[in-house]
């Protein structure tokens, strides 16, 4: 019985600096892992919400197509890599292979970007979600995909180290992109709050970071106005590996997140496969899984300041939170959501899964 074949397509490919791409890629390994033929197209290295037409975006993909014959297409969709491209989920439908969405957002800023997704659902076998926000917001907007739509999360975007390191008291670290979602300014302001409790606190934040970007800026101006420049330490982007070192040596993470802590988090989850106390933002809705973690409801300032303080002062706390870390670890391992993702296309195309149940195994 010939391997299964899937074509992913998605905005970009790593190791440009997008979670995406990142997933992509590995998920994408992982299947490869279990006898999976696995093909990965990235559109473009820029956003294509200036193409509303996309006919590079459409030879690119007959191209690919031609070359890997795939048994099903698996489209990693966010609506800000593919813009008003509306071509894209046409060619899809007149295409005669399986497609599998995964609906990394759902977010639509025209009528034309809603009529895409449109398409893109009703051509779908098999719509992936992340958490179950975006579950209940696709079904609110597309009610005839209810039974079609199943919710999958992610794994960390960070390897697990071979070796433990050293962990720095009262260390708290962040990890993750600088942007709008991460609340940061929530952070900082909790941060002042702590260094006047604990003297000795120091801030990490993990993760690429544009040094000349307005946000970076201001946020800079703030620590300097307050005289905290030298308690915060900016990595800037570092390797995978290394980026495991430095949250390893934290002593607590703390994730803010304004749509709240969700499975679709990338950088909560490398919390969790390093195994971390981790402080984090309440779910928007009921993840759970999630039941045990240290969570924050809301964006003051002082609750957050409150529970970092607990947390830095109880070791039976963190060994807690570590202990609930381990166990999320493990459900969340790319093995086991390659090995769910192969259940499903077994699942939902009989005809094209040609990989048998011995495949389908779990790492």
């Amino acid at each position: 019985m010939s391997a299964l074949r899937i074509l992913f397509i998605s905005g970009k490919l790593s190791p440009q600096v997008c979670g995406i791409a990142a997933y992509t890629e590995i998920l994408a390994r992982n299947l490869a892992d279990q006898g999976v033929q696995v093909g990965h197209l990235g559109l473009s290295k820029k956003p294509l919400h200036r193409s509303i037409i996309g006919t590079k975006l459409i030879l690119m993909l007959i191209q690919e197509v031609a070359h890997r014959r795939p048994t099903l297409i698996h489209l990693q969709y966010e609506a800000f890599s593919f813009g008003q491209s509306f071509l894209l989920p046409l060619f899809l439908a007149l295409l005669p292979i399986p497609l599998v969405v995964t609906q990394h957002e759902v977010f639509h800023r025209n009528w034309l970007e809603k009529f895409r997704d449109s398409l893109l659902a009703k051509k779908a076998r098999l719509i992936l979600v992340n958490d179950q926000g975006r579950k209940a917001d696709f079904i609110r907007l597309f009610p005839s995909t209810e039974e079609k739509i199943v919710c999958v999360g992610v794994g960390s975007n960070v390897p697990k180290l071979s070796r433990p390191v050293p962990i720095q008291k009262n260390l708290i670290g962040f990890f993750g992109f600088l942007n709008a979602v991460k609340r940061l300014d929530v952070l900082f302001s909790a941060f002042e709050e702590v260094v006047h409790a604990i003297p000795s606190a120091k801030l990490r934040i993990v993760g690429a970071i544009d040094f000349q970007s307005e946000e970076f800026l201001k946020l800079q101006a703030w620590l300097k106005a307050k005289n905290l420049e030298a308690k915060v330490e900016w990595t800037g982007r570092v390797s995978d590996q290394k980026a495991s070192e430095l949250i390893s040596e934290c002593e607590l993470m703390v994730l803010p997140f304004l749509d709240g802590a969700s499975p679709r988090r990338g950088s909560l989850q490398a919390c969790f496969l390093l195994e971390k106390a981790v402080l984090t933002s309440q779910p928007v809705r009921t993840e759970a899984d999630f039941i045990g973690l240290a969570l924050v409801e809301g964006f003051n300032s002082k609750d957050w300041s409150n529970r970092i303080k607990q947390i830095l002062s109880r070791a039976d706390l963190r060994l807690e939170l570590e202990s609930i870390s381990r166990a999320l670890a493990e459900k969340y391992s790319w093995g086991q959501i390659a090995g769910r993702h192969l259940s499903l296309y077994s699942e939902r195309f009989p005809h094209c899964a040609a990989i048998s149940e011995e495949k389908i195994q779990v790492r």
